[in-house]
């Protein structure tokens, strides 16, 4: 098991300190950690999604 592990590992790519910041600024200061409401509404099966009831709130 730790051999699969390792390979796993090793076909990773490696973060450096420079993709970890721009990452930290995205999420932190972007807001890329929220979903938008109409990509929360795509996430929803049809009869429940805001776009197929427009009445809804």
């Amino acid at each position: 098991m730790n051999e699969e592990l390792e390979e796993i590992y090793r076909g990773a790519s490696r973060t450096d300190s420079k993709a970890y910041a721009a990452a930290q600024r995205a999420l932190k200061d972007q807001e890329e950690l929220f979903f938008s409401e109409s990509e929360l509404d795509h996430l929803l099966p049809k009869q429940l999604r805001t776009a197929a009831n427009p009445t809804k709130t």
